[in-house]
């Protein structure tokens, strides 16, 4: 199925609730390949232009596309708005990786190694997942450790990410040079307002 609209992309969802949602295929392609999944239907996000970009909000808040990629993350006018979030998505992979990989399936895939993670975790960052009957707002970190899990029929369309202005800084640890995959991962950030410093690990 390839909607060409978000409200098409949640109607195909509500007919038929097993199918697997996808854009990059990054993450889906490599668990199909090792045959961890086996989707019934895939629901195809890349005509949804609307999920692709990125927009401020009332509240010091961006509001953030599934369908974003690591490289749109990476340019200037994106580092300068969330600086941690850009240092991860730079760091995501290859090129090849990066041009087609977004930040709705890093987060739904959750994959320990997923380099945003801990960047949305430590900004307190929250998901917006929509279904026939209408939408729900969900911390990431409740996606990542189950508290709250993506359900059957749902997809991820926006990430709202509280804009600190304050230093904030991704460090990831691989096993070669380059741009790989993250042994280890640490996301650090201030919160002026709260007078407070928050971490989170990958």
């Amino acid at each position: 199925m390839l909607p060409a609209s978000l409200d098409e992309a949640v109607d195909a969802l509500a007919a038929a609730p097993a199918a697997v949602p996808v854009a990059g295929a990054t993450d889906l392609m490599e668990a199909v390949n090792a045959g961890r999944l086996r989707p019934a239907a895939l629901v195809g996000l890349g005509r949804i232009t609307e999920l692709r970009g990125w927009r401020y909000e009332d509240g010091g808040t961006a509001v953030l596309g599934a369908g974003l990629t690591h490289a749109r993350m990476d340019r200037p006018d994106f580092a300068a708005l969330i600086p941690a979030l850009a240092d991860a998505a730079r760091t995501a992979g290859p090129p090849q990786v990066r041009n087609v990989g977004t930040l709705g399936g890093n987060i739904v895939s959750a994959a320990p190694a997923g380099d945003t993670l801990p960047v949305l975790t430590a900004l307190e960052a929250s998901v917006t997942l929509a279904r026939a009957d209408g939408t729900r707002e969900v911390p990431v970190s409740h996606l990542l450790t189950g508290l709250d899990p993506v359900r059957p029929g749902e997809l991820l369309t926006w990430v709202r990410v509280p804009l600190l202005h304050a230093p904030q800084v991704f460090l990831k640890a691989t096993g070669r040079s380059g741009p790989a995959r993250a042994t280890a991962s640490v996301a650090l950030v201030l919160d002026p307002a709260r007078r407070a410093v928050r971490c989170a690990v990958g």
